[in-house]
């Protein structure tokens, strides 16, 4: 399955991102795979700064809008199949339940 069709699936299904635990869950799994020694010390700010990852919008960056939720999700999507990790990708994101993903209305 190619990066198109999960981001095809996220638009047709109206979904904006996964809840914030397993947005955080999602995140994680990206930055330990490329950045698995980085990982323990570095914080979500410093490995957006260091490699582009950008962090999931939650605690305080869950007021932002919907649209930039998105964008997030879809942009961490791109970085994981970019950087060979399509297949993780795929199946954390086929695996989320409906409950566990947050939708536009």
């Amino acid at each position: 399955m190619s990066k198109e069709e999960v981001t095809n699936y996220i638009h047709e299904n109206r979904i904006i991102c996964p809840n914030p635990i397993q947005w955080q869950l999602f995140y994680k799994m990206i930055v330990r795979r490329l950045h698995p020694k980085e990982y323990v010390g570095m914080n979500a700010e410093n490995m957006f700064k260091k490699h582009g990852i950008p962090y999931p919008l939650v605690l305080g960056g869950w007021q932002r809008s919907s649209e930039d939720k998105k964008q997030v999700f879809i942009e961490q999507i791109e970085i994981g199949f970019d950087n060979g990790l399509g297949e993780n990708v795929k199946k954390y994101i086929y695996s989320l339940k409906k409950e566990q993903l947050f939708y536009f209305d």
